[in-house]
């Protein structure tokens, strides 16, 4: 199976990640079979340390602006 992640949005509870929705496009069999879709997928805490990607997105965002 070939699959391309088109999109990943998180899903928020309380303003807390707790799962991210996945869009997705696949074909199977060789290209016989061509799917989409999404997934919802969620206990991430162990795989995905939001923390972290969110202090990288503040930095680079603040770096862009600065012109660093």
């Amino acid at each position: 199976m070939d699959a391309t992640i088109s999109n990943i949005s998180p899903i928020r509870e309380n303003g807390e990640v707790t799962s991210i929705k996945v869009e997705f496009n696949a074909s199977l069999k060789g290209g016989e079979i061509n799917i989409s879709g999404s997934l919802v997928i969620g206990d991430l805490d162990s795989v995905i340390n939001f923390e972290e990607i969110h202090q990288r997105i503040k930095q680079k965002l603040a770096s862009e602006v600065i012109g660093e």
